[in-house]
């Protein structure tokens, strides 16, 4: 489930069907993170993996054309709530890259969000309404950009286009 800012980011959200990822300690670096992805986007499976480095109450996210500073905020048992701030050139390439048809006319784009995820496909009404309350402090109104639907399945690890950034 998620909020964001921006137009473009707002497109992507539309039309995620399923979104998994895991995080994994770097055996060389203990501030470094290995995260693996799964998207299903317009029903094609999309995999992405790259590194992270935690930097005090904060991960950084630097890829090529694009930079996320993501802080974890207060969730529900089983459930992740990341706030990020990004931003990113020439995100054409990148959706490109991905097979995802949006036309992006900004050369940079700074975006705003606010995501929660949980290990299973549901969560409680009431961590819901703290998401929502959260999000609201930050600025976001309404029903969020995306929210998972059950009818969707989820990619597995592997199917479909992968991309290491």
């Amino acid at each position: 489930m998620g909020y964001s800012d921006t137009d473009a980011y707002n497109a992507i959200l539309k039309i995620t069907d399923s979104y998994w990822m895991k995080m994994t300690p770097s055996a060389s670096d203990k501030n470094q993170l290995t995260v693996h992805e799964e998207n299903k986007i317009n029903g094609s499976c999309v995999g992405l993996s790259f590194n992270m480095t935690i930097d005090g109450d904060h991960v950084d996210l630097s890829l090529p054309n694009i930079s996320t500073v993501f802080q974890v905020l207060p969730g529900c048992d089983g459930c992740v709530v990341f706030r990020a701030n990004s931003t990113a050139r020439d995100l054409s390439k990148l959706f490109h890259m991905m097979n995802i048809n949006i036309d992006i006319t900004d050369e940079e784009l700074t975006t705003h969000a606010i995501y929660l995820m949980a290990r299973e496909t549901s969560v409680k009404d009431s961590d819901l309404e703290q998401f929502k309350q959260q999000a609201s402090c930050l600025g976001f109104t309404g029903e969020p950009n995306f929210s998972y639907d059950p009818k969707h399945d989820f990619c597995a690890e592997g199917e479909g286009t992968h991309l290491s950034l």
